[in-house]
Order: C-alpha cells, then structure tokens, then sequence
C-alpha cells in the first residue's frame, strides 16, 4: 500500500484525494486548530502535529544539529520524538502538501 504524509494539510483536499487512490496517510501537519479539528474528524487513527518546524524526516535519529539538548528518542502520546518538542516523522511514499496560505489571506 502506498503511504502519503501532508504538510500543511488544511481540512485535507489533498488527503481526500490520496485516499480516493487508494493511499494510507501516516501524518498530518496543520497549524489551524479548526483545521485540525477537522482533520481529527475524518483521519481519528493519523498523528497529528501542530507546527512544521517540530517535525524532521529521516530514519532512526533525530538531526542532532537540529535538537537542543539530549537527541534520546523518546515514545509519547504524538509519536517518536525527542521529548523535547521535536518529532520524527515516520517514513512515506509521497508527500503532499498544501501552499500555506496565511501570507495571502485577510
């Protein structure tokens, strides 16, 4: 089965659309609560993270470079992460993502 992840995900457009192919989301990232809110809705299994800048890809080890303090992984409540805000997102097959829009709104 294909995996996606979806940064800036809104109320998940794009997640429809991969999960009409036929993909599995593993995680989503969305600043807006209300749009979280929604997203918790629709995907209740998929973790959710708050901010893009506490999330990094890769495998087995956060960046040491990018974590303040011990880099220990630690299991909690929002997935793999270091305990200290940073968290490690689990590998996909495609990464889709909204265009943030804040910037643009009024």
């Amino acid at each position: 089965m294909t995996t996606y992840g979806s940064l800036f995900s809104g109320v998940g457009g794009f997640d429809l659309g991969c999960d009409a192919a036929g993909w599995e989301c593993a995680w989503q990232v969305e600043w807006d609560a209300k749009a979280r809110s929604v997203l918790a809705r629709h995907w209740p299994n998929v973790n959710r993270y708050e901010d893009v800048r506490n999330v990094v890809g890769g495998v087995g080890r956060l960046q040491p470079d990018r974590v303040p303090g011990d880099s220990t992984l630690v299991e909690n409540e929002r997935g793999v992460g270091d305990g200290m805000g940073l968290y490690l997102l689990e590998p996909v097959d495609v990464i889709c993502g909204g265009f943030p829009c804040p910037p643009y709104s009024s």
